[in-house]
């Protein structure tokens, strides 16, 4: 994800956030302390406040909180109202109230509000149930969202009015 100047970077096999300048394409910090077993599927920029959220896959399955005035890890939320939900992709509502995350194993989307970007809490009544394994979330006008799966049950599923949900 490209920042101002800046690229925050991610990988499955690496429990860190790696920052690197845009300009020299260098090291210049890294965020470390995740779980050894949290596996990072993604990073996404919350749209209104100097934040990131990791998904995290693995044997750890939760959302964590990247500070980057600080560059440092705050909270991490469970993604754990489904058993084994696989989480492997997400993405914030347009304006930074909501953020979906995908999750692969149980075929659904959940979210959490972000009232308070650094502190994010399960939002309980949006537990969607999607075609296939939900792979990615694009925001439309119209109050629209598309959620495109893979695997056998490819598909693409339409969630209207996202911005008042539930």
């Amino acid at each position: 994800v490209s920042v101002a100047g800046s690229y925050y970077l991610t990988f499955w096999d690496v429990p860190a956030i790696l920052h690197v300048t845009a300009d020299t394409l260098s090291l210049t910090n890294q965020v470390t302390g995740l779980p050894a077993t949290a596996k990072p599927k993604l990073i996404a920029m919350h749209p209104m406040a100097n934040v990131a959220y990791v998904v995290l896959g693995g044997e750890t399955d939760a959302v964590q909180v990247v500070n980057l005035d600080t560059l440092t890890f705050s909270n991490a939320v469970p993604v754990d109202r489904i058993p084994a939900a696989g989480p492997e992709s997400g993405c914030f509502s347009p304006n930074g109230d909501l953020f979906y995350v995908l999750c692969t194993a149980a075929s659904n989307v959940v979210a959490f509000t972000c009232a308070s970007p650094l502190d994010p809490a399960p939002e309980t009544n949006i537990n969607l149930q999607v075609v296939g394994a939900p792979a990615a979330m694009v925001f439309l006008s119209g109050n629209r969202a598309y959620v495109g799966s893979t695997n056998a049950g490819r598909g693409l599923s339409i969630i209207t009015n996202y911005l008042s949900l539930p």
